[in-house]
């Protein structure tokens, strides 16, 4: 499977590849925004790219072969500062691109989708040890609850925690269809939406929680804004409106303080025709801000 990069164009009008030397792709995933931003920088230029998932970095490295300005850095990007320090002390542009990748999403066997039968483990970075089962498993009702309304925006957070914990006290769970089935008992019938599955919001409140994405993204946030050089941009693109709230409320802050300027008034979302062509795009937002 091939990763499509989502608003690809508008990444490249925004970060001007062809102008920076020092470039940061925090979230590298299949390598697809990399790619196109390696190939149109300067001979002296230098990309590095940062993933936390073994998979990806090898399959970035696969399609990126050959080019000596391109570098590949194991981990999460809330560590952005420590993992680019050996390659690069200042950074003319950062991109994030969050979420979850659909190379991941299909073919990881991690449990992130939930029309696969698969182990319940929802981990970017498979050296973690705190996977989706443990969180399953262990956390007491109010917790999950917690999780799922906050993370998930879920209405039957409270009714589907319930169902888990009177389920694992018969047998842990332990697969992704163990818990679709649960949550297919707890959502009543009339409120099951033809259009979005009923376990849409549990998987993806699960996903951010035993990566801690939200954290993650403060963190990183957080380091880019300390390395990246003057007159330096950084590109987000969001898939969740908790992450989109985060970025929206960092940048404005930043902004205030006098040493940046945001460029992106609004999120620039996808075309039309991006979304008929990769269906995934549909929730991308895209948020830029340089520095003074």
């Amino acid at each position: 499977m091939e990763h499509q990069p989502v608003l690809l164009k508008e990444i490249i009008e925004i970060l001007e590849p062809q102008k920076r030397k020092r470039i940061i792709d925090g979230t590298l995933d299949g390598g697809g925004h990399a790619e196109a931003m390696v190939r149109l920088m300067p001979k002296d230029g230098m990309l590095a790219g940062i993933d936390q998932d073994d998979e990806m970095l090898k399959r970035a490295r696969n399609r990126i072969k050959g080019d000596k300005r391109f570098h590949t850095l194991y981990g999460n990007f809330s560590n952005i500062e420590e993992l680019s320090a050996p390659v690069m002390k200042h950074a003319d542009a950062i991109l994030f691109d969050l979420g979850i990748s659909s190379i991941q999403f299909e073919g990881s066997g991690r449990g992130f989708s939930f029309q696969k039968d698969e182990p319940l483990d929802m981990r970017y970075d498979i050296h973690g040890s705190f996977t989706a089962e443990n969180a399953i498993n262990t956390w007491n009702e109010n917790k999950l609850a917690e999780i799922l309304k906050t993370y998930g925006e879920e209405r039957f957070a409270r009714r589907i925690a319930r169902k888990i914990v009177d389920a694992r006290v018969q047998r842990p769970i332990y697969t992704t269809f163990d818990l679709v089935d649960i949550i297919d008992r707890a959502i009543p019938k009339k409120f099951q939406s033809k259009r979005i599955h009923p376990a849409t919001k549990t998987f993806q409140a699960l996903r951010i929680a035993v990566n801690d994405e939200l954290q993650s993204l403060e963190d990183g946030l957080a380091g880019a804004k300390n390395i990246l050089a003057r007159h330096g941009r950084i590109a987000v693109i969001s898939f969740h409106s908790l992450e989109d709230r985060i970025v929206k409320h960092a940048f404005r802050r930043w902004a205030q303080e006098g040493e940046f300027t945001i460029l992106t008034k609004k999120p620039i979302i996808p075309t039309e025709q991006e979304i008929a062509k990769n269906p995934r795009a549909r929730s991308a937002k895209l948020r830029a801000i340089e520095k003074k």
